[in-house]
C-alpha cells in the first residue's frame, strides 16, 4: 500500500472522531514521538523539505536554463588510432560521466587501467565529466570538453590520445559518431560496446548529460540509442552484430530494450535492477579477455557474468538481496518475442481465465524492479517476465499455463547467464523484466508512451494488447476492510495495542498497517511515521498486527540525541510468513551538497539493521555507499522528510527533520519509545487490480511504552 492511501485514510479517521487532544511534550532525550523531536528539529520546513515531499526531489535538479553542448563528431579532436593496425579485440566505452557518478567513473577507470591487458585487446573510452564537481581528493573540479583515453592496463595510468570541446553525450549524433570513430581508428575482429551511465528502462532510456551542471539532461530512449550504434557501425563500414553490448547502468535489462538492441549484438548484457554500487568488474573481465581474445563468445559472456556476482554478492546487503544481472544470447529474442505473443493470444481468447487469477498472478509477481524512484508513493512498473510466466503457468486454463510454460522456456533458452539476490533467487526469478503496473495504473498516457517507447517489442511480442486486457478486467471496486482496536487507552508494555482486520472481497490481495500521529504543536496537522507491517490477506480470515510503541530513528546533528523517521517499503517480496516488515526499507529525504544542490534520496536498510551503509538518489536513480558519499562528495547532509496531512483542509505536506552529515561509513539505526499523545494505526487493503481501501483506529499514549 501506497503513502498517498495512508494519507487519505488518516485523514478520514480523523474527521471522524474531531479534534485530538494532544499529549504532553516530553523532555526525555530518548523520547521518539517525532511530533516533538523531530519536528522542532526540522523547524517546519527549514531543511529544504518545503510542501509535498515530490517538489523536495523536483528542487533536486541542477536547473533547465543550461544550453546544451555542441553535436557532432566526437572524433573531431584528430586521429586518435591507427586504421591499419588490426587486434583481436576492441572494447569501447562510452564514459557517459556528466553528472552526479563523475567520481564514481573515475574509479571504474582506474578499474580498468589496473587489468592485465595483452596487445590482442584495445580497451578505449571516451569520458565526459561534470566540469563542477570537484575530482574527490584533488582539490580541484573535473575538466571540460571530453577526452578520448586509451587503457593499456599494468596499473598504468590511461593515456589520453585526444580531447574535444564540451559534447552532449545525449545526443544520438555523438554516439553514433564515437562508435564510428572507435571502431575505424582500432579495427579488430571482435568488438564489444559498453554504454556507461544512468539507465531507466523502456520509459527512461540511457544518459542525463548535465553539461557541467547546467542543466538535468535529456537521456535517449532505447530505440534512439539502438539507431545511433547502427548508424556508428554503418560509418565504420561494419556489416555484421557487435560481440558484446552491455549497458552498465541501472534497469535495462528489459525485455522491451533486449529486443530493441537485438540486432546489434550477439551477445546483450544489462542490470534488471538498479546497481547498487559496483557496476562490472572491469579488472577481471578485460584480464581474462587479455588471456581469452579467441575464446567463444558465449562463454566470455558468462565469464563476465561470474565476475560481476564476485564483485556484487557481498558488496552490501541490497545487493545480497536484490542484485540482478544477466547475458542474453540476442539470437535468441525474436524466438522468446513470438512466444510471449502466442501467450498473449492464449491469454485473450481464454473464456475461463478469470481477472482474478490474472492480477493475483501480476500483483505477486515480486519483488519488482524500481522503475519509479522519482516518485516514492508510485506503484512498481516493471516486474520479472519468468516469474509472472511461472505464476501464469498454473492458472485453472490449460492451454494459457501451457503457452506460459512455453513462453518461459523461450525466456529461459535466451538465458546465458545471470547473478541475482537472495529474494530473487528465491521467487525463481529470471533476471529479466517488463512493463506489468497494476490494472489501475495503466491509463491511455502510459499505454501510449509504451507504444511509442517500445516500438518493437510492442510490434512482435503482442504485449500492449496484454496490457490492455489485463487493465479491462478491473471492477474498479474498492476493497472493503473491517478493523477493531485492542488495548488502544493508555496501553504498556504487556498489554499493547493492536489492530485486528478482517475483509470478504474475493479479489483481495494485501494489507499494510502504518502509524500516524498528531503534531503536538499543531493540532492540524497529521505526521506520518510510515509501515509497521504488511502481507497477503485472504478473504474471511482474521488478521491482528501490534504496535510495539516505538518508532524508528537516526541521529539528529541538529538537536542533538536521535529523530524519528518515516518506514517505507523499498522491496516487497510474495510473503508467505503473514504481516511483517519487507525485507528492505527507506526512509526519504533531501539530499544536500556543500554547494547547495538538493535531490530527493533514500537511505536503505532491513528491519532490525543496527546502521545503515546506502543512499539512493532517485532522479536520475543511483545508489551509493555513504562511504563513497563521504569522500566524493564531501559536506553532503540528509534531511528526513516526514509526510503529513491537514486534518482541516485534506492538503498534503511534509515536514523536514534535522539535517544529518554524511561524512560517515554508515549511520546508526535504533528504535526508541514513541512519546504521548494520540495515534492512529492507518490499515491500507489492496485488491489485485490495485484498487484500494482501508480503514483506521486509535491509540491513546498518556506515557511511552517501556
Amino acid at each position: 500500500m501506497r503513502l498517498r492511501l495512508t494519507l487519505q485514510l488518516a485523514l478520514g479517521l480523523v474527521l471522524a472522531v474531531g479534534s485530538f487532544a494532544c499529549g504532553d511534550d516530553s523532555d526525555d532525550e530518548d523520547d521518539m514521538t517525532g511530533d516533538g523531536d523531530a519536528g522542532e528539529g526540522g523547524a517546519s520546513g527549514e531543511s529544504g523539505a518545503g510542501g509535498e515531499s515530490g517538489s523536495a526531489g523536483e528542487s533536486g535538479s541542477s536547473g533547465a536554463s543550461g544550453e546544451g553542448g555542441s553535436s557532432g563528431s566526437a572524433g573531431s579532436g584528430g586521429n586518435i588510432g591507427d586504421p591499419n593496425d588490426e587486434a583481436a579485440w576492441t572494447v569501447l566505452v562510452y564514459g557517459h560521466a556528466d553528472h552526479n557518478l563523475s567520481n564514481s567513473f573515475v574509479r571504474d577507470v582506474l578499474e580498468m587501467a589496473d587489468a592485465e591487458i595483452s596487445d590482442d585487446v584495445r580497451v578505449i573510452v571516451l569520458a565526459d565529466f561534470d566540469a563542477s564537481q570537484e575530482l574527490a581528493g584533488s582539490g580541484e573540479n573535473f575538466p571540460s570538453g571530453v577526452q578520448w583515453l586509451r587503457i593499456t592496463g599494468g596499473g598504468l595510468e590511461p593515456e589520453m590520445i585526444g580531447e574535444d570541446d564540451e559534447l552532449d553525450l545525449d545526443d544520438p549524433n555523438v554516439l553514433a559518431s564515437t562508435i564510428a570513430t572507435a571502431f575505424e581508428q582500432f579495427p579488430s575482429e571482435h568488438r564489444a560496446l559498453i554504454l556507461w551511465d544512468h539507465g531507466g528502462s523502456w520509459q527512461g532510456g540511457f544518459g542525463g548529460d548535465s553539461q557541467n551542471g547546467t542543466r538535468q539532461g535529456a537521456p535517449m530512449a532505447a530505440s534512439l540509442v539502438a539507431e545511433a550504434i547502427a548508424a556508428g557501425l554503418e560509418s565504420a563500414g561494419i556489416d555484421r552484430p557487435l560481440e558484446i553490448l552491455s549497458f552498465d547502468t541501472c534497469l535495462m535489462a528489459s525485455a522491451e530494450v533486449a529486443l530493441e538492441m537485438q540486432p546489434l549484438a550477439e551477445v546483450y548484457i544489462a542490470n534488471a535492477e538498479l546497481d547498487y554500487g559496483d557496476g562490472w568488474d572491469y579488472r577481471s573481465f578485460l584480464s581474462y579477455l587479455s588471456n581469452n581474445p579467441d575464446a567463444a563468445i558465449h562463454e566470455i559472456a558468462t565469464t563476465e557474468v561470474d565476475q560481476w556476482d564476485a564483485h556484487h554478492v557481498n558488496a552490501s546487503p541490497n545487493d545480497t538481496l536484490l542484485r540482478s544481472h544477466v547475458a542474453l544470447d540476442a539470437t535468441a529474442l525474436p524466438a522468446l518475442a513470438t512466444a510471449i505473443d502466442d501467450f498473449v493470444v492464449a491469454w485473450s481468447s481464454s473464456e475461463t481465465l478469470t481477472g482474478t487469477e490474472l492480477g493475483r498472478a501480476g500483483y505477486f509477481t515480486l519483488p519488482p524492479y524500481m522503475n519509479q524512484l522519482e516518485d516514492a508513493a508510485a506503484e512498481p512498473e516493471l516486474r520479472d517476465l519468468g516469474q509472472f510466466l511461472g505464476k501464469m503457468s498454473a492458472v485453472s486454463d490449460e492451454a494459457v499455463a501451457n503457452a506460459a510454460v512455453a513462453a518461459r522456456e523461450a525466456l529461459d533458452d535466451a538465458i546465458l547467464g545471470r547473478s541475482q539476490g537472495q529474494l530473487r533467487e528465491a521467487a525463481t526469478q529470471s533476471g529479466v523484466h517488463v512493463e506489468l503496473p497494476l490494472a489501475t495504473k495503466l491509463t491511455d498516457d502510459l499505454l501510449g508512451n509504451y507504444e511509442q517507447l517500445a516500438p518493437t517489442w510492442v510490434e512482435s511480442s503482442g504485449w500492449l494488447d496484454a496490457l490492455a486486457i489485463y487493465r479491462s478486467l478491473d471492477d474498479q471496486v474498492s476493497p472493503t476492510l473491517t478493523t477493531t482496536i485492542t488495548n488502544g487507552e493508555n496501553p504498556d508494555a504487556a498489554n499493547l495495542p493492536a489492530i485486528g482486520m478482517r475483509t470478504t472481497d474475493g479479489d483481495v490481495a494485501e494489507v499494510d498497517v502504518n502509524l500516524g500521529v498528531v503534531d503536538s504543536s499543531d493540532s492540524d496537522t497529521l505526521i506520518v511515521f510510515g509501515l509497521i507491517a504488511k502481507g497477503p490477506i485472504d478473504s474471511g480470515f482474521e488478521y491482528m498486527v501490534e504496535w510495539d510503541g516505538r518508532l524508528m530513528t537516526l541521529p539528529s546533528d541538529e538537536i542533538g540525541g536521535l529523530q524519528a523517521i518515516t518506514v517505507q517499503t523499498w522491496e516487497a517480496v510474495d510473503a508467505e510468513a503473514g504481516m511483517t516488515l519487507p525485507p528492505v526499507l527507506a526512509t526519504f529525504g533531501v539530499v544536500t551538497t556543500s554547494d547547495g544542490t538538493e535531490a530527493l534520496g533514500a537511505l536503505l536498510f532491513q528491519d532490525g539493521d543496527a546502521e545503515t551503509h546506502l543512499l539512493t538518489l532517485l532522479d536520475p536513480p543511483v545508489t551509493l555507499p555513504l562511504a563513497d558519499v563521504a569522500r566524493d562528495l564531501p559536506g553532503t547532509t540528509f534531511t528526513p522528510i516526514y509526510p503529513t496531512v491537514s486534518i482541516s483542509t485534506e492538503q498534503e505536506g511534509s515536514l523536514g527533520g534535522s539535517p544529518i552529515a554524511l561524512n560517515v561509513d554508515s549511520l546508526p539505526l535504533s528504535r526508541g519509545p514513541a512519546g504521548a499523545g494520540t495515534y492512529a494505526l492507518i490499515a491500507g487493503v489492496s485488491d489485485v487490480f490495485g484498487n484500494v481501501g482501508g480503514d483506521a483506529q486509535i491509540v491513546e499514549l498518556s506515557a511511552s511504552i517501556e
